[in-house]
């Protein structure tokens, strides 16, 4: 939900140059697709999605709490598998 300006400066001030960066800032259709809409406040809950070559989700971690992080470890194995 950042604005892509916020993402162009966190990507900018981590030394990120070469991330494409995406926002469901407008109409929440990623977040209303992919269930990570958390309702009342107009955020997305902290997600992990792995995808295959055919677009296939064969990984997903949704975050209970705003303030913990997705299993980056498990995330990283379910790339390696794809």
């Amino acid at each position: 939900m950042d604005l892509p300006f916020a993402q162009k400066k966190w990507c900018a001030s981590n030394g990120l140059d070469n991330v494409v960066t995406l926002s469901d800032h407008r109409n929440l259709s990623f977040g209303e697709n992919y269930g990570v809409i958390m309702q009342g406040m107009r955020l997305l809950a902290r997600s992990v999605f792995v995808l295959n070559e055919n677009n296939k989700v064969v990984y997903k971690e949704i975050v209970n709490e705003g303030t913990d992080f997705p299993d980056f470890e498990s995330t990283l194995e379910a790339y390696r598998n794809v």
